[in-house]
């Protein structure tokens, strides 16, 4: 493909035709290879997105059994659920940021070719001095997830309901127009400005989002099709993340319909959780839907936070039993809790853990080890398994007692660790894993769909109907067939 892009040469309209077409099926070639070895597939959308809106988190669950020293098989299971306070990193997925960071990013004052004058334009009206590499302060990078994150909830809070239906669903307009897109550039807070922000600091974080927007709206960038599909995607994370199938409750309940991975939750005597946005919610659950008695403990790296990390168990089965419960931190930033469980009936003792591990270049094995070792040095040499989110695979611990399942466990690109397997039990015990849980994916209690119409305009449609065109004559679309009014149909929320 790329020997066929050198040979086209010159700047005529024929040839930038020709390069397009060139690329444009490059990249579509690149993106079946994508789908076609993704681990995860929810339409057409292989990253934690598609996951989360029909299977609760961007982890698949692990489990397995272990044989105990005095009776039989321990069932075991963990699972990063993705707490509510982690589900804005779903803004690092949104379709075609690559392509808009290559945009933003390219060299000023430089010879272009014909269809990329326009974006050359832009660049002379921002930094006119710039010849290399152009890096934001505040955008720069995979830090583009803020402005797509900040630019949704702008327009989110500012939405406009248009009717109610009769099941219960909501019809909203959402206007993107210049005078809303001016409004968002100098009222909208950002994460990324301290509070104490000096004027020159709010000058550039407003200069750096009017940058972002001429590049997105402008219809002569032969990436613009790219970036009508980047503001509707955006538009509807932000959906789900408010109303829809990413709040806590939502996954519950999208929870109840998957049996299978019910059925092996049922059969577990021990399950560990991670990110856990409610524990008392996901205890009540796991009552109501296993049957059984269910006792738990957990902690947070600080109050009120929704990063839980929770051991829960079969109270027929087990109890809480001294020394007391470890619970700390990595750092200050991701919790751990370590207990002591025993066998009512055979009075054998475990030590059970869940974990959240840091990414990147840390390794705090030893310290969990060191904890394992105090408790094993006052109750004995008992069998040990400190369930959870390592953030790592096995190649990164080079430990044996360090086990993962083959399959993949992880749909996100945090820490490059996409399709890889990295939810694993730290254990002196052999585990036999279970097979990957499959995640029923063709139904959908909470759908939200945004598609483009003609004229400036956004309309969203439910499955058997699409909505009614709205129109607005006191407002001017930025661009056709981008955004001029958007409306979001929500799902009945039974």
């Amino acid at each position: 493909m790329k020997d066929l892009l050198k040979i086209v040469s010159g700047n005529t309209e024929k040839d930038d035709s020709l390069k397009l077409s060139i690329q444009i099926s490059e990249r579509k070639q690149q993106l079946e290879h994508a789908l076609a070895s993704a681990s995860f597939r929810k339409g057409i959308s292989a990253f934690r997105y598609g996951l989360i809106t029909s299977g609760i988190s961007d982890h698949l669950p692990i489990s397995g059994s272990v044989t105990s020293n005095t009776n039989g098989n321990i069932n075991i299971f963990s699972w990063n659920l993705l707490s509510d306070d982690h589900t804005f990193n779903s803004f690092m997925n949104v379709t075609g940021t690559g392509i808009l960071i290559g945009d933003l990013r390219e060299p000023s004052n430089t010879e272009q070719p014909h269809d990329r004058l326009c974006l050359e334009k832009i660049k002379q009206k921002y930094f006119p001095e710039e010849t290399g590499v152009i890096k934001l302060k505040y955008y720069d990078g995979m830090n583009i997830k803020f402005f797509f994150s900040e630019l949704s909830q702008f327009l989110y809070a500012n939405k406009k309901v248009t009717s109610h239906n009769s099941d219960d669903s909501i019809n909203y307009a959402i206007e993107f127009t210049e005078s809303t897109l001016d409004r968002f550039i100098t009222e909208q807070t950002s994460v990324k400005l301290r509070p104490d922000a000096s004027d020159e600091d709010i000058t550039l974080i407003q200069k750096e989002r009017q940058y972002i927007l001429d590049i997105l709206l402008d219809k002569d960038n032969p990436n613009h099709h790219e970036y009508q599909l980047a503001i509707r995607h955006a538009l509807e994370i932000i959906f789900h993340l408010k109303e829809g199938s990413f709040t806590f409750d939502n996954r519950l309940l999208r929870l109840s319909e998957q049996k299978e991975l019910l059925a092996n939750m049922r059969r577990q005597d021990i399950l560990c959780f991670q990110e856990c946005s409610v524990p008392a919610d996901l205890q009540h659950f796991l009552e109501n839907e296993t049957g059984k008695n269910i006792s738990s403990i957990s902690t947070s790296t600080k109050e009120g936070n929704k990063d839980h990390v929770a051991i829960m168990f079969d109270s027929n089965k087990y109890q809480l039993t001294g020394p007391a419960p470890i619970k700390s931190s990595f750092g200050g930033r991701k919790p751990y809790i370590i207990a002591t469980l025993e066998n009512i009936l055979t009075k054998e003792k475990i030590i059970v853990g869940s974990i959240h591990h840091p990414g990147g270049r840390e390794n705090v094995l030893d310290e969990l080890k060191g904890h394992i070792k105090i408790l094993q040095d006052e109750i004995g040499d008992v069998p040990y398994f400190i369930m959870g989110d390592y953030n790592h695979t096995s190649d990164f611990f080079h430990d044996p007692s360090l086990k993962f399942p083959d399959h993949a466990t992880f749909t996100a690109n945090d820490y490059d660790n996409y399709g890889k397997s990295i939810d694993g039990v730290l254990t002196n015990k052999h585990i036999d894993f279970d097979s990957k849980t499959n995640l029923i994916t063709d139904t959908m209690r909470i759908n939200i769909a945004i598609q483009e119409i003609s004229n400036g305009m956004i309309k969203a449609s439910a499955p058997a109907r699409l909505l009614q065109r709205v129109e607005n004559a006191n407002t001017k679309p930025i661009s056709d067939g981008i955004l001029g009014i958007a409306e979001a149909k929500l799902g009945s929320r039974a």
